[in-house]
């Protein structure tokens, strides 16, 4: 499912993105089609999404992706210290591409994770915790 409007798009707390669906925003001409509006500058105006399983919110959530040129600094803010993995994930090509174990303090984490020049512009952060995804951001990589 996506979503286009001219100037914004807001999204209330009652805002549900279900396990197994994908929610996209595009800010664009309203009935201009589903492919990304482009800025005058030649960039994707793509909303960033985050979403949270919601039997996992106990864990705690990915804050933020910060991008500095092939690395890309996860921030975590984690309620239940312990082991997680967390994998970097293409919307192009539909799989996980990097699994980093971490062990994670209660509290604001940063991870610093690597980026591959060939993987895909579009990829996600999932933290994991066994093999349950806790949370997830999406990003777009420079």
């Amino acid at each position: 499912m996506f979503y286009r409007a001219a100037t914004s798009v807001t999204l209330y707390p009652e805002f549900i993105v279900n396990p197994g669906t994908e929610f996209t925003g595009y800010i664009g001409p309203c009935n201009s089609g589903a492919a990304p509006y482009k800025t005058a500058n030649g960039s994707d105006s793509i909303i960033k999404v985050v979403r949270n399983i919601k039997s996992a919110r106990q864990y705690g959530f990915v804050h933020d992706a910060v991008i500095n040129g092939l690395t890309v600094k996860g921030v975590f803010n984690i309620f239940s210290e312990g082991d997680y993995s967390v994998r970097i994930y293409d919307a192009g090509s539909g799989r996980y591409l990097s699994i980093l174990p971490v062990k994670l303090t209660a509290g604001i984490n940063n991870i610093n994770i690597p980026l591959q020049p060939e993987w895909g512009k579009y990829l996600r952060i999932a933290l994991f915790k066994s093999d349950m995804l806790v949370h997830y951001t999406d990003f777009e990589k420079n």
